[in-house]
C-alpha cells in the first residue's frame, strides 16, 4: 500500500483523510479515469491504512526524543508539564463525559510516539476515566503531586495525557493534569484545556475539521514551495555565524555529572494593577511586552553570567496557513529561534528593547526555518551537548482579561530535556505570571532564588521608576 501511495504521490495526487472520508487532490490531468477507479475500488483499504499509517516526528519532536537518553547532557527525562487546578465542587462524570468529547475530536490527544521514533494517531481509544480520592489531607495531596510531575510516559503506550481528581479535607477539589510535550506544545495545552472546560460548563466547541497529521502534510507542500523559505535559510545561516554562546552561571554541578535533572519551579504574579501600568508604559514606546520581559531577563543574567554577550533559545509556536481550522488545531507546533544580547555597557534599556524586539520580529518573520539545524550547526553542535539551554517562552497576549474562571490554577511546573532554566512569561490569567522552572542539581537553590529575586525587583523597578535604568 506504501508503495501505491507513494506512486500517487510522485504523480502530485495527495491522498488524506476528514473523519471518514478519503479526499483526494491533484491536478486534472492527471485524476485519468483509472486511476478514479482506482480510488473507488480501493478506497475502504486506503482508508483504513491511512488511519493506522505511523509518520515521522518534527524536528523538535525529535529533539524531545532523543534527549529522553542518558545520553544526552541534561537528558535522560522526558518533555512534559503537569498543572493543577482548584474548584469547589468537581462532578467528575461530567469532567469524564468532556475530556473524552475532546479526546474523540483532537487527533493530537490520540497520538502514540513508538520506539523507532515515529508516531501514530489512533483512530479509537478507549475511554479515559479519571480517578478519585476524597477527604485528602495536604500530604496525601504532595504524594500525588510528586506522581504525576515525575511520572514519566511510555513510548508505544497510550494515553500520553493523564487527569486525576483529589478531594481535599477542607472541601476544595483539585484537578491534575499531566502530559507529555512531544504531543501538545503549550498554546496547543492551553486550547484544550479552554476545550474541557467550556464542555465540563456545557458550553459548545467548534473542533477543527483536519488533525496534527493532516496539518503535517499540508505544511510539507507549503514549505516546499514558499519561497521565504530560501531567505529564512540565509538570515539563519548568517545569524549562526556570529551567535554568541549560551549565559555561563555558576554550576553546583557540570552538566555531564548530572543522571537525572530534577526540575523546581520559581513564580510570581504581579497584581492586576501592576500589569496595567507596565502594559501602558510598553504601549507607550511602541514596544510589545514579549520585547520588554526578554529583554529584563536578559539584563538579570548578565549581572550573573560569566560572559556579557550571550544568546537565549526562544520557543516558537509555528502554524502554516494551509487551512482555515489551523489556529484550532492541537499538536506541538514548536520550533526554536535564538535571540542575541552583546552586553555593550553603554546601550540604554530602551535602545535594547528595540534590538531585541528587532530580533523577535526576525523570529516571525523567519519562524519556518527548522531552528534545531542551527544546533546542528558543524562550528556549534556537539553530540548530546546541551548547547542553549537557557530558554525563553513568551505567551504574552498584551490584552488582559477579566474573565472569572471555574477552574483556578494553583500550581504548574515543566520540565526538558538538554534545558537548565526555562523561563515562561504569560497574562492569559489576566495579569503578568513569570516562572522559571530549573534543574536544581545545576543552579541549586539559593543561588537562582538570589537571581529570581533580583528579577522581580528589576520588573517592579520598570513599572514605578523610569527606564533608562
Amino acid at each position: 500500500m506504501e508503495s501505491r501511495l507513494e506512486a500517487y504521490r510522485s504523480q502530485g495526487i495527495q491522498l488524506w483523510l476528514e473523519g471518514e472520508k478519503l479526499k483526494f487532490r491533484g491536478q486534472k490531468e492527471r485524476l485519468s479515469e483509472d486511476i478514479l477507479n482506482e480510488l473507488r475500488q480501493n478506497k475502504e483499504e486506503i482508508i483504513a491504512y491511512l488511519k493506522n499509517r505511523r509518520y515521522e516526528l518534527t524536528s523538535i519532536q525529535h529533539a524531545y526524543f532523543a534527549g529522553s537518553t542518558a545520553e544526552c547532557e541534561l537528558g535522560n527525562i522526558h518533555a512534559q508539564y503537569y498543572v493543577e487546578y482548584r474548584h469547589k465542587n468537581i462532578d467528575t462524570c461530567r469532567l469524564e463525559q468532556a475530556v473524552n468529547e475532546v479526546v474523540r475530536n483532537n487527533g493530537a490527544l490520540r497520538t502514540v510516539i513508538d520506539s523507532q521514533g515515529y508516531q501514530k494517531e489512533l483512530s479509537d481509544v478507549p475511554q479515559v476515566t479519571i480517578p478519585v480520592s476524597r477527604g485528602r489531607d495536604t500530604k496525601e495531596l504532595e504524594e500525588v503531586r510528586g506522581y504525576w510531575r515525575n511520572y514519566r510516559y511510555r513510548y508505544g503506550e497510550w494515553p500520553m495525557i493523564n487527569f486525576q481528581v483529589t478531594g481535599l479535607e477542607e472541601g476544595e477539589d483539585i484537578l491534575h493534569v499531566s502530559f507529555d510535550c512531544i504531543i501538545l506544545d503549550a498554546w496547543s495545552a492551553k486550547m484544550m484545556l479552554d476545550q474541557i472546560f467550556l464542555r465540563y460548563s456545557g458550553k459548545e466547541v467548534s473542533y477543527p475539521r483536519i488533525s496534527f497529521r493532516r496539518y503535517l502534510e499540508l505544511s510539507r507542500v507549503y514549505e516546499k514551495d514558499n519561497k521565504n523559505i530560501a531567505a529564512a535559510m540565509e538570515y539563519w545561516q548568517g545569524k549562526a555565524e556570529k551567535m554568541p554562546e549560551r549565559p555561563v552561571l555558576k554550576l553546583e554541578k557540570g552538566f555531564s555529572e548530572i543522571d537525572i535533572p530534577h526540575f523546581e519551579r520559581l513564580d510570581y504574579k504581579f497584581s492586576k494593577e501592576e500589569t496595567e501600568l507596565l502594559y501602558l508604559k510598553v504601549k507607550s514606546f511602541n514596544f510589545t511586552p514579549a520585547a520588554v520581559i526578554c529583554t529584563a531577563f536578559a539584563r538579570i543574567l548578565r549581572r550573573y553570567s560569566v560572559n556579557r554577550a550571550f544568546t537565549l533559545n526562544l520557543t516558537l509556536f509555528n502554524r502554516n496557513p494551509v487551512h482555515e481550522d489551523i489556529e484550532r488545531v492541537l499538536g506541538d507546533f514548536t520550533n526554536i529561534g535564538f535571540a542575541s544580547f552583546w552586553g555593550e555597557p553603554e546601550k540604554a534599556f530602551k535602545e535594547e528593547i528595540r534590538d531585541t524586539q528587532k530580533q523577535l520580529w526576525r523570529l516571525i518573520q523567519y519562524r519556518m526555518y527548522d531552528g534545531t539545524k542551527i544546533l546542528r550547526n558543524p562550528g556549534r553542535s556537539m553530540a548530546g551537548k546541551a548547547v542553549m539551554p537557557v530558554v525563553f517562552t513568551g505567551v504574552l497576549q498584551g490584552a488582559l482579561k477579566n474573565e472569572e474562571k471555574e477552574f483556578k490554577e494553583s500550581f504548574a511546573i515543566s520540565q526538558t530535556p538538554q534545558v537548565m532554566l526555562d523561563h515562561q512569561a504569560r497574562d492569559d490569567e489576566g495579569f503578568l505570571h513569570l516562572s522559571w522552572d530549573y534543574v536544581r542539581e545545576a543552579l541549586g537553590d539559593k543561588y537562582i532564588e538570589e537571581i529570581f529575586s533580583d528579577y522581580i525587583t528589576y520588573i517592579k523597578a520598570l513599572i514605578y521608576g523610569e527606564w533608562d535604568v
